[in-house]
């Protein structure tokens, strides 16, 4: 079913703009449409109508949404994705009472210029990893001890894609979604800052090029895993030994001095293996945890610094020309996303993320050129 065409078109529409299938906290099934006069909540004995206007909070988590109004607090629960789209299409409702004053600021923060809706873009993925290899209760400040070469080697590899889009599938991306905000053609600057917003990235390469020979030192520490060497079969020996002796007593010397010399040499070459494993992994590990708590702090700052006069430049173009019904979506799936995480297998939501890197940015030491 998933596969099907018609299906897959019907339940992207329902994740652009509702109706929204979902449950009450009760069981009870529920169908939510946002329309110009407000939410609407129908199912058996139940017909709501809640004015966004009466909207105090939205909270979200994967799978349960809470929305307390002025007269009513009530919960709705379903798949992860719909409660996001659901969220997403009600803070967009809220953002459409903006004044023709807010649209600047408004703009500002759409094109990615607050939260750090670009850092976590960018390095979202490599803080995923980290999470993941700490395990439960993980603490994205605290550096990674113990591997997991499974889970390494497959996150590496997803980051290093990862890093190939943000490199050559990003910029365009970016234009896209601008021109998007934009009534009527596409204007040329959009291309320009294409051009500009490309190589104001390329900096992400250097981190790249660091996972891609983490990645090779991991491919290597996995082969020479104990494990996988070849084993000594004294099965063999022992058989080998007994005919021996039958033919001649002098043989059971030799074969026992065989035996002893294999076995010797299976154990020293698996002491070798475990001891190179070993200093090989403290390396990586240390590589890792470097990268993560210093490298990638010290490359986000590079990063702002290049492409924040490309996106105030755009943001400034935009509020000219934006429509406010773009710039209220675009606003709100931003401002959704970063309180969901990306998967769920992730335990810290996107917010978190930046808000980490952010404050790691923050305390890199201040060089002091006083000699100069």
């Amino acid at each position: 079913m998933r596969e099907h065409a018609k299906i897959r078109a019907a339940a992207e529409r329902t994740l652009a703009s509702g109706i929204f299938p979902a449950e009450l906290s009760d069981g009870r099934p529920v169908a939510l449409a946002c329309t110009p006069d407000g939410l609407r909540i129908r199912g058996p004995e139940t017909g709501v109508r809640i004015a966004y206007t009466s909207i105090r909070s939205i909270e979200g988590s994967p799978g349960r949404l809470r929305l307390t109004s002025e007269r009513s607090d009530l919960t709705v629960a379903g798949p992860p994705e719909l409660i996001q789209a659901l969220h997403v299409e009600l803070r967009t409702r809220g953002h459409l009472d903006a004044g023709p004053g807010q649209i600047p600021d408004m703009v500002r923060a759409a094109v990615g210029l607050e939260e750090d809706y670009l850092l976590y873009t960018i390095f979202g993925p490599f803080y995923e990893l980290h999470a993941a290899l700490l395990g439960e209760g993980a603490d994205l400040g605290r550096p990674v001890t113990e591997p997991d070469a499974a889970v390494f080697q497959v996150g590496l590899t997803e980051v290093q894609r990862h890093l190939d889009q943000v490199a050559h599938v990003l910029p365009a991306f970016i234009r896209q979604r601008d021109a998007l905000l934009v009534t009527g053609p596409e204007p040329a600057w959009l291309k320009s800052d294409e051009t500009a917003l490309r190589a104001a990235l390329a900096p992400v390469q250097r981190a790249a090029a660091e996972v891609g020979q983490l990645a090779a030192q991991v491919q290597r520490l996995i082969d020479l895993d104990p494990a996988e060497l070849p084993k000594v079969s004294y099965g063999g020996a022992a058989v080998s030994l007994g005919a021996a002796a039958l033919v001649n007593p002098v043989f059971a010397v030799s074969g026992l001095s065989q035996a002893y010399a294999a076995r010797s040499q299976g154990d020293q070459r698996r002491n070798q293996a475990t001891a190179q494993s070993a200093r090989g992994w403290a390396t990586v590990l240390d590589r890792w945890n470097a990268l993560v708590g210093t490298g990638l702090p010290v490359l986000s700052y590079v990063i702002t610094e290049n492409v924040f006069p490309l996106r105030w430049s755009a943001a400034r173009r935009l509020a000219e020309t934006a429509a406010l019904p773009g710039v209220a979506r675009r606003l709100a799936a931003l401002d959704v996303l970063r309180r969901y995480p990306s998967g769920p297998g992730v335990p810290f939501r996107r917010g978190e993320i930046a808000d980490h890197l952010r404050a790691a940015r923050d305390r890199l030491p201040a060089p002091r050129f006083a000699d100069f």
